[in-house]
């Protein structure tokens, strides 16, 4: 895909990202919200949950970054066919 298509589908994570960062931030169980490590909650627990907050929302920056410079990683199209083609390639 090129141009618009594979930007809308960036566009199309966001909101996924979004939720997963929401339920994430406030979980639905008493026991998986994030207190701190001196009410009693154990440690390693409370380390993985924020260390899983975090990613979470750097995932979505990091797609907004992605959406919003449209600097995606996709590939262009080659301006010339290559040596070994079998035939002439169409281009735009």
């Amino acid at each position: 895909y090129g141009e618009w298509p594979r930007t809308v589908l960036w566009l199309l994570q966001l909101p996924v990202a979004a939720l997963l960062l929401l339920r994430l931030l406030r979980p639905a169980r008493r026991a998986e919200r994030l207190r701190s490590p001196s009410e009693g909650a154990a440690r390693p627990g409370w380390w993985v949950r924020a260390a899983g907050r975090v990613v979470a929302g750097a995932v979505a920056i990091g797609l907004v970054i992605v959406v919003v410079s449209g600097r995606d990683g996709g590939r262009d199209r080659p301006t010339h066919p290559p040596a070994t083609a079998p035939h002439t390639q169409e281009t735009d």
